[in-house]
């Protein structure tokens, strides 16, 4: 199913995206409240993975596939961000399709281009505007993947994660998750439609829609997996940090 152009993505006055508001941002939350509410939200109960629709998904359908990547999850919280008055924009750019080496299949990455169009957000706080893409990666994630990939001696990004300091907890104001891999930078825009109806955007060709089933069945089932180690590192984790401290 694709959208036609002119779509509102960012459905912020959909009643699911609207009782979300209603659970979240309770009334005397200042702004940067709701929004770090809204952040772990997106990031950690929609997990990062690939839903049966490439790119052209409402942020209410992102809540009803439960799961999403860089477009969909940034749609979904410029959604949630537009419903609770915070100023939003979103961001795209270019981002080296290397980033997702170990999560898609090897066969794939001959098909691909070097490059796939990719979104994060700008948002107003208090202090100012800031940009967030941390949103992204949910945290077991995050942690199995940083754990993987600083493994590598010769691996920069991949697993998900662009080039990152190893200190980054995936907190919304620490740096960017993935958007340290961009090739270009194709500025803001108010609504996806109008980035995706633009000359900088890159759809699917018919190939990689052919094999994109494929694709996605296999890199979630591994998102799977690494989430699992994820969730088995923070429970060693905390294990010793409960251990009594010999003296």
């Amino acid at each position: 199913m694709r959208n036609l152009p002119g779509t509102h993505y960012a459905d912020a006055d959909h009643p699911k995206i609207i009782e979300i508001i209603r659970e979240k941002c309770t009334p005397g939350m200042r702004v940067m409240e709701q929004f770090r509410t809204l952040f772990y939200f997106v990031r950690d109960e929609i997990p990062f993975g690939f839903p049966p629709v490439w790119d052209y998904v409402k942020a209410s359908q992102t809540l009803d596939f439960g799961v999403g990547y860089c477009n969909t999850k940034s749609i979904l919280l410029q959604a949630l961000c537009q419903a609770a008055h915070i100023p939003v924009r979103l961001r795209a750019g270019l981002i080296n399709t290397r980033v997702m080496k170990h999560i898609f299949p090897n066969w794939a990455f001959p098909f691909l281009p070097p490059g796939a169009s990719h979104m994060w957000i700008k948002v107003a706080l208090e202090d100012g505007w800031h940009e967030v893409d941390a949103h992204i990666i949910d945290y077991p994630l995050l942690v199995a993947a940083k754990a993987m990939l600083f493994k590598e001696k010769e691996l920069s990004f991949g697993y998900g994660l662009g080039p990152i300091d190893p200190q980054i907890e995936g907190d919304w104001n620490q740096g960017f998750v993935q958007t340290g891999a961009l090739i270009e930078d194709h500025g803001e825009w108010e609504e996806a439609a109008d980035f995706y109806t633009s000359v900088l955007y890159h759809p699917l060709n018919w190939f990689h829609k052919l094999t994109m089933p494929m694709v996605r069945t296999v890199s979630n089932h591994t998102l799977a997996a690494y989430r699992n180690y994820g969730h088995s590192l923070l429970r060693k984790q905390q294990t010793l940090q409960r251990a009594p401290v010999e003296r």
